[in-house]
């Protein structure tokens, strides 16, 4: 199971304060760090309890949405990795997120369409099955 948390780094702040806000996503009893590329000041991080108290001021609720939306999305591909491969590995998670590719940065060809294959072969599987519990996986 994955669990994500937000934090603000004050020692990484701006000269106008504002100081970044980092998810720490924990799976298993491995961790790491994402940046989410937002900011806001200690003082309404704070003075909205980690943006979970009622928001009144409109960029602070665009805040709280973009880094639900955030979670979401790292939750969705946990989920679809749980789905089609064996074991999910947290740097592989963030890699994906990040876009970066696994192998260090080289992208052929062949491992690709091996890539695509497999997907679509693990689907037909998933669609044909002769159980219907199966299917709902």
């Amino acid at each position: 199971m994955i669990k994500i948390f937000f934090y603000i780094k004050t020692e990484k702040a701006r000269v106008n304060g504002l100081c970044p806000i980092v998810a720490r996503v924990v799976l298993g009893q491995k961790t790491t760090t994402i940046s989410t590329g937002k900011l806001i000041l200690p003082e309404r991080w704070q003075a909205t309890e980690r943006l979970r108290k009622l928001l009144t001021v409109e960029s602070e609720k665009v805040l709280k949405e973009s880094l639900d939306l955030f979670q979401l999305k790292l939750e969705k591909l946990h989920n679809s990795m749980c789905k089609f491969e064996e074991e999910v590995e947290l740097n592989k998670l963030k890699n994906r997120f990040l876009g970066k590719p696994e192998n260090g940065g080289l992208v052929t060809l062949l491992p690709l369409f091996d890539l695509h294959n497999n997907h679509f072969l693990k689907l037909v599987d998933l669609v044909n099955a002769p159980n219907p519990h199966i299917r709902s996986i």
